[in-house]
């Protein structure tokens, strides 16, 4: 079904594609995902941005100089499982963001993760290089160097995947009775 919507999106099938799914909003910092696109114009590389919200028209604006973003309206939850399994990777860009729930889902799809420092669950859910990466905001260019050389090598990304599934799969009610 993932397969399907890619195509149905007119998404290149060999590319890595990066999920942003979440609310058009200053604190949840999108526009850092245009600004990725720009700076990665002609790798093969396809963003997702997935939601709605106030900064909606002006993020479409920015993107539209680029083949390599689509817009895809909110999705109800039983779609989400579909969209985190189309992406390579699920990227959280909020400049504040307690824990970030949408990691955890993802990462139980089996989607990598790219996570910006200011996201709480990143020191308990994103090992840098094993299932993902770390980014700060005012060092674009070394999240730029990963994307990169995640291009350099396809199996990486399926590895980053599974290492998530596998990582998050401790975090089930199973696990936490066992422990106890």
């Amino acid at each position: 079904m993932a397969n399907t919507w890619k195509l149905e999106l007119g998404i290149p099938i060999d590319s890595l594609i990066v999920l942003y799914a979440g609310k058009f909003e200053e604190i949840k910092c999108p526009s850092i995902i245009i600004d990725l696109a720009k700076k990665l114009s002609g790798y093969p590389v396809h963003f997702i941005l997935a939601g709605n919200g106030p900064l909606e028209s002006n993020l479409k604006l920015k993107a539209s100089v680029s083949n390599q973003i689509t817009f895809i309206d909110f999705q109800n939850q039983q779609q989400m499982p579909v969209l985190y399994r189309l992406a390579d990777f699920f990227i959280l860009t909020s400049a504040s963001e307690t824990w970030g729930l949408g990691i955890n889902e993802a990462m139980a799809c089996g989607t990598g993760i790219i996570a910006r420092n200011t996201c709480g669950c990143v020191v308990d859910l994103v090992e840098d290089g094993v299932n993902g990466f770390v980014f700060d905001a005012v060092d674009i260019n070394g999240l730029i160097n990963n994307i990169q050389l995640l291009l350099e090598d396809k199996l990486e990304w399926s590895k980053m995947g599974k290492k998530s599934e596998e990582k998050i799969a401790s975090y089930s009610f199973k696990a936490i009775v066992k422990s106890i």
